[in-house]
Order: structure tokens, then C-alpha cells, then sequence
């Protein structure tokens, strides 16, 4: 059986129960607890003793990482750092009880793995950030190649305007800012709003 510590490193820093139990004995949880080796962060859910990452918090709170905190897990890049992980639950699921603090977010969609896609991730930073720090995110997916254009484009989120000129172009010229590229987000906000809360 494989030591609890070296399965939670091995997993990224937390893990449920279910995950830990399958890989080793319910002594070795307990005894790991009793020793500090781990903690638990709620219900089920089990971490290093170590600061939580952001993963950790989503899980903690039985949702995934959504927004920025997604943006930042698929290496994308962000305006501003969360200062508290955005973590994204089912309308119909309670949040779980946790001193992990995290901005919450409900969606009535199904909740894919433990992080939103790169292009989920990329239509809600479109729809509820502003509109500098949604570009960012949209750009910053795009030449990572993490989205692809046709992606974009399929759905009819930005049109050939975002993709057209880059975000430094964007966020320079007030023009573009209050005209064209603001109503492109909005309308791209107004298609995607069945996808997530």
C-alpha cells in the first residue's frame, strides 16, 4: 500500500476519500491525521498540511476552478490575481462545509473533471469580467493554442474583430474600447449565457 502523503503529492495536494481509500488502508488515513502528516478540509476531503492551493479550495467546496483561477490552472494569463479562488458548483448541490474561502459561483450545467475547460474558461471571463481583463484571458488562450480560433468562431462569441487585433491594440485605443470589441463581449455573453452561471 502506498503512503497517504506520497498519494496526496502525487494527486496534486488534496484528494477525497474515495481516491485515498482506493490506493491504501483507512488505518493509514487515520494514522497520517493523527500524526499531522494531512489535514482535512472538509468533509471527505483530505490535504497536506501545507497551504491550500487553489485546486484544493475547489475541492473543499465540492466544486471546480472556474474564471480566473481556471484561467491561471491552464496557464493562461490574467490582469488581476484572485485573491481567493473562484470555485463553480451545481445550482442544485450544496456547498460543502470549509474554512477554505473561495468566491462561489452556481451553474446548472454539468461540472467536467476538477477545472472548467480552456474554453469554458475563456467564455465566462468574457461574460463576467471586464472587458481589458477578458481580452487578456481570450488572447492569452488563443496563442497558447489552448483555444482555437475556429472554436471562437463556431460558437459566434467574438467574430473576427477580437481575433483580428490584439489586446494591447484593444486596451490603447479608448475607440475600439467603447464601440466595436464592447458589444462583440456583450453579444458573446448574451450567446453564451446557457453555458454557465
Amino acid at each position: 500500500m502506498a503512503d497517504v502523503v506520497e498519494i496526496l503529492q502525487r494527486a496534486g495536494g488534496s484528494a477525497r476519500y474515495a481516491e485515498l481509500a482506493a490506493l491504501t488502508s483507512a488505518r493509514s488515513i487515520r494514522n497520517a491525521l493523527q500524526t499531522d502528516e494531512i489535514r482535512r478540509v472538509a468533509k471527505g476531503v483530505y490535504a497536506l498540511p501545507a497551504e491550500s492551493s487553489d485546486s484544493t479550495v475547489a475541492m473543499a467546496n465540492g466544486g471546480i476552478l472556474a474564471r480566473q483561477s481556471a484561467a491561471l490552472h491552464h496557464g493562461l494569463e490574467v490582469v488581476t490575481k484572485p485573491l481567493v479562488p473562484h470555485v463553480l458548483i451545481s445550482r442544485t448541490q450544496r456547498r460543502r462545509e470549509t474554512d477554505l474561502k473561495c468566491v462561489l459561483h452556481r451553474t446548472s450545467g454539468p461540472l467536467p473533471g476538477h477545472v472548467t475547460t480552456p474554453l469554458q474558461t475563456v467564455l465566462d471571463c468574457a461574460r463576467h469580467l471586464p472587458f481589458g481583463e477578458a481580452l487578456a484571458v481570450a488572447d492569452s488562450a488563443l496563442r497558447l493554442r489552448k483555444v482555437e480560433p475556429s472554436e471562437l468562431l463556431g460558437l459566434a462569441v467574438f467574430g473576427w474583430l477580437l481575433l483580428r487585433y490584439s489586446w494591447e491594440d484593444v486596451i490603447l485605443d479608448d475607440h475600439w474600447v467603447g464601440t466595436s470589441l464592447v458589444a462583440a463581449v456583450r453579444r458573446a455573453g448574451q450567446a453564451t449565457s446557457h453555458l454557465a452561471a
